[in-house]
């Protein structure tokens, strides 16, 4: 193999390295800003849903149409439900149809 052939692989495998390190980082990057918003946003949500709840008895309607408040978990769907009688802890989940789960469960005083 000449010489000029063996830089042009060194080059290209070079760049190749970086690429998929870059590509990396980008989706960890992303990963975590993507949870970091979803956490802030049902913070605020359940922030909202509590002050609501006080002054009325009863849960108020969603700051967002993708945003459902539950009052037990029988009304949650199936695929959720049964991934939170296996592991109640869980605050993220993957559902059915390619649907993905942030959960926050709303503690209420008294």
């Amino acid at each position: 193999m000449s010489l000029h052939r063996r830089w042009m692989l060194a080059g290209a495998l070079f760049t190749v390295v970086v690429t998929a390190l870059f590509g990396l980082f980008a989706m960890a990057f992303v990963y975590t800003v993507e949870d970091r918003f979803f956490e802030r946003l049902l913070q605020q949500e359940a922030q909202a849903q509590r002050a609501h709840r006080s002054a009325h008895g009863r849960w108020g309607p969603t700051a967002a149409d993708f945003l459902v408040v539950h009052d037990t978990t029988a009304s949650l769907p199936p695929d959720v439900a049964q991934v939170l009688a296996q592991e109640p802890g869980r605050r993220e989940l993957a559902g059915r149809d390619g649907r993905h789960y942030h959960l926050l469960p709303l503690e209420t005083a008294g």
